[in-house]
């Protein structure tokens, strides 16, 4: 369920933010078991070590909280195993760090040690692997940091189905942090992401639904970038960070206020593949697939994020 006419998009964005945000995520995840969620919450939480394990002191010194925001399969992984290489950076690994905001009472040097416990954890066992990559990053400050001043938590489309489940808490969660949030969204080729998405959900998704469920993640992190400040988010495109990724890490590491040492720089140049992985020879469009994709592509809430992209 798409609203096609932009001047009633703003209209209804001045009068009813959250209503209208609704109205793009009704569709997008499915009904996912609020059991399973809390089952899955309660073992991070436990693998987290419940956040009592450091002293609130080692946190005195962050002055952001970094989120990643839009659609899977889409580089999110990487870059957040390459800013939790960073000595003033820690991120935890998909640790769904929202919903603890109000589980936790919103103590936030409890959920920071939960980000750290996870952080360590995953270096320590070199267990950042995704979609069957390998994210472990050969740098001195994986899992750990020197002077700790941003810490956050790589989640991408699983931040899209908080905000459906619980817009009212994420925009409380907003309110709270104010200046001191930070959100990243990369962006892929969308013939390559939808691809790879519907890879994983076609068991049960259509094509047409995996293609409305993209732009639709885009249109949310969008919504969000238009309501918060301008150097609150950023975003980029995996296409180039592989072509160029000192250019890149060097302009994230500014959108979040952090010099870049030069070993650091190498360490992760080194470690990027250069060829993005072009998944959309692997599928079977139909004329339909490919015309709806355009036709997003063409909207002018879609153009800033889509351009240069084609098949």
């Amino acid at each position: 369920m798409l609203i096609r006419d932009r001047k009633r998009i703003v209209s209804e964005l001045k009068t009813n933010f959250l209503g209208t945000l609704k109205k793009y995520i009704s569709f997008l995840l499915g009904n996912d078991s609020q059991p399973r969620l809390k089952a899955k919450l309660k073992y991070l939480f436990d693998f987290s070590d419940g956040g009592k394990k450091y002293e609130n002191t080692i946190f005195d010194d962050i002055k952001y909280f970094l989120l990643f925001m839009c659609n899977p399969r889409s580089g999110h992984s990487l870059i957040g195993s390459i800013l939790d290489a960073h000595p003033n950076i820690v991120v935890s690994h998909e640790l769904n760090v929202l919903h603890y905001f109000e589980y936790l009472n919103f103590d936030y040097k409890r959920i920071y040690s939960m980000i750290l416990s996870n952080s360590r954890k995953l270096s320590e066992r070199k267990s950042r692997f995704q979609t069957g990559y390998n994210y472990n990053i050969p740098y001195k400050f994986a899992g750990n940091y020197d002077k700790l001043t941003i810490i956050g938590d790589k989640q991408g489309e699983g931040n899209i189905q908080f905000i459906r489940f619980e817009p009212k808490l994420f925009l409380k969660i907003v309110e709270i942090l104010k200046k001191n949030l930070k959100i990243i969204c990369v962006l892929r080729n969308p013939y390559d992401n939808i691809s790879a998405m519907y890879s994983v959900l076609k068991h049960k998704l259509s094509m047409n639904s995996v293609i409305k469920r993209y732009f639709c993640n885009i249109k949310v992190f969008h919504l969000i970038r238009n309501k918060l400040d301008k150097d609150q988010t950023y975003f980029y495109k995996h296409e180039s960070l592989l072509e160029n990724p000192k250019s890149i890490l060097k302009e994230i590491c500014s959108f979040l206020g952090v010099e870049v040492p030069l070993d650091y720089l190498e360490v992760c140049d080194a470690i990027i593949n250069t060829k993005p992985h072009k998944r959309r020879y692997e599928e079977n469009w139909t004329k339909d697939d490919l015309d709806l994709i355009e036709d997003y592509m063409k909207k002018k809430e879609f153009t800033e994020y889509m351009k240069d992209y084609s098949f």
